[in-house]
C-alpha cells in the first residue's frame, strides 16, 4: 500500500497470475441465476469475508445471490469501483484467494471478465455470492494452471461493491494552513483517531508533528520501521492501519515508498508521531485501475527505529 507508483496488486491477485497471464478470452458469467447457492459468509462488509459452502454446488450454471442489499449510488457498467473479493474451493474447503480490497474492478475484470455485468445496476454497499464451475468463473484451463483444479470443479466467490474509484484529482490549494490539517488524537497506547477538518488538498505534501520524539533522526535512504494509519482525505474513510500490530519497515526513499510518505519520514526523530496530507501527485497519481487513483491521502505515522540502509524489502507489518 505504501509503494511508489501504481498500487501493487495483492498476493492473492499474484496467485491468479503465477507464471503467465490469464487468457484474454474468458468464459463469461452470462446466463446467471439468482437464488440460494449454499454460500455462507461471515465478516463485516468491506472488511472481511470468511466463506464456507454447505451442500453441493451446482456447476451446470453460474448462480448469483445478493447477500447484502446496498443503499448507495448505483453502479454503471463502465464505472470503476473498489471491490472486495474472496475466492473459495468448496471441495477442499479452503480459500484460494482470501478476502482483500486491494484491487479495483478494472484490475479484477482481467481475471473475471464478466464481473462488470454482475455489478451493473447494483448499489454501493452490495455483497454478492457467485458459484459455478472453475471453467465458468476462471476460464477453461486456468483453474488447473493456478490452483491444480479441474475445469469441472466447483468454485465460490464473494464480491463486495465498496465504492466508486475517483476519476479526477481534487481541487488543489496554494494555501494550506494549520487549521487545514486533520485532527489527530492518540489514546493511551498511542493509537490514532483521525478526523477530517476542512478537507483542503495541498499542492505538495504537508507534514505536522503530533508528538515529538527524541531519538535518532531519519535520513534519506535510511532503513526505518514505523506504524501508520491511512485515511482518505475526501471522506475520512480509514483504509488501513498497523497500529496495534507489528511495525512496517522500508528504506526511506521513493524506490519503496510513495513520495509523500518519504517526505513525512525524512527529518523526523524516532519516537515522533506525525500527520501528513498528501496530494494525488505524491501518492498513487492517476494510475488507471488503482483503487487509490486521484485520491488525496492522510497518513498518521509513528517512527519506531531507524538506521543504516539494509537490503530488507518493504514490509507493511501485516
Amino acid at each position: 500500500m505504501l509503494r511508489h507508483g501504481q498500487r501493487q496488486e495483492s498476493g492473492s491477485v499474484r496467485k491468479l497470475l503465477t507464471a503467465g497471464v490469464i487468457a484474454a478470452t474468458m468464459v463469461g458469467l452470462a446466463g446467471c441465476s439468482n437464488g440460494s447457492n449454499g454460500v455462507d459468509v461471515t465478516g463485516d462488509f468491506g472488511t472481511a469475508a470468511a466463506v464456507s459452502v454447505s451442500g453441493d454446488v451446482d456447476t451446470s450454471k453460474v448462480q448469483v445471490k445478493t447477500l447484502i442489499d446496498g443503499d448507495g449510488d448505483t453502479v454503471g457498467k463502465d464505472d470503476n469501483v473498489e471491490i472486495g473479493l474472496a475466492l473459495y474451493d468448496p471441495t477442499n474447503q479452503k480459500d484460494l484467494s482470501p478476502y482483500n480490497t486491494t484491487s479495483s474492478l478494472a484490475s479484477w475484470k482481467q481475471y473475471f471478465s464478466s464481473l462488470p455485468d454482475q455489478i451493473d445496476g447494483k448499489k454501493i454497499g452490495t455483497r454478492l455470492s457467485i458459484t459455478g464451475s472453475a471453467s465458468d468463473l476462471l476460464g477453461a484451463g486456468n483453474a488447473s494452471s493456478y490452483f491444480g483444479l479441474d475445469d469441472s470443479d466447483p468454485l465460490a466467490m464473494v464480491v463486495d461493491v465498496i465504492g466508486l474509484v475517483q476519476s479526477t484529482d481534487p481541487e488543489l490549494s496554494d494555501t494550506f494552513g494549520d487549521a487545514d490539517f486533520p485532527t489527530v488524537t492518540l489514546d493511551d497506547s498511542g493509537n490514532p483517531t483521525t478526523t477530517i477538518t476542512t478537507g483542503v488538498t495541498p499542492k505538495t505534501t504537508q507534514v505536522k508533528v503530533i508528538k515529538q520524539g527524541d531519538g535518532e533522526t531519519v535520513a534519506a535512504g535510511n532503513s526505518v520501521s514505523f506504524h501508520y494509519q491511512l485515511t482518505k482525505l475526501r471522506d475520512g474513510k480509514q483504509v488501513e492501519s498497523n497500529y496495534g500490530g507489528d511495525a512496517a519497515s522500508s528504506t526511506a526513499d521513493e524506490s519503496g515508498l510513495i513520495p509523500g510518505f518519504v517526505k513525512a519520514l525524512v527529518g523526523q526523530k524516532v519516537g515522533s508521531t506525525v500527520v501528513a496530507v498528501v496530494p494525488p501527485s505524491e501518492a498513487y497519481g492517476s494510475s488507471d485501475g488503482a483503487v487509490m487513483q486521484h485520491e488525496a491521502l492522510v497518513f498518521v505515522l509513528t517512527i519506531d527505529s531507524t538506521g543504516p540502509a539494509s537490503d530488507a524489502s518493504t514490509s507493511t507489518g501485516e
